[in-house]
């Protein structure tokens, strides 16, 4: 996997710091994709210059402001799909594991013989 930098010729060098862009150390991924630093390039691609100042400057308040978010970082830097979590068990694959019909068994360990042995009762 090539290391997302930033280069003194790129439209987001002085925008975004290496620390931005980099690999985070936590997923070994690169904290921003690759698809999301050229939609910011493109986004820079203004012909007057205070728009191009204010497009930077939503473009950093954007990246700082999911730094303490995790779950943006994951959707929208990183355009990963969301975690999904369901209380629905029954998702139409069938009885997985059944408890009912199973005999608890009891399991002791014999004197002197380092043996386990089990016992149904």
């Amino acid at each position: 996997m090539q290391v997302p930098k930033i280069s003194v010729g790129d439209t987001l060098f002085g925008v975004l710091t290496e620390d931005d862009v980099g690999i985070d150390v936590v997923t070994g991924r690169p904290k921003i994709a690759k698809d999301v630093l050229d939609v910011m390039r493109d986004y820079f691609s203004v012909d007057d210059p205070s728009q191009k100042k204010i497009r930077i400057e939503r473009v950093r308040r954007s990246v700082w402001d999911l730094e303490d978010d995790p779950h943006g970082k994951k959707t929208l830097l990183r355009l990963e799909p969301a975690t999904k979590v369901t209380s629905n068990l029954n998702k139409g694959k069938g009885l997985v594991y059944d408890f009912e019909g199973q005999k608890l068994l009891m399991v002791k360990l014999l004197p002197r013989s380092g043996k386990w042995v089990s016992k149904d009762t």
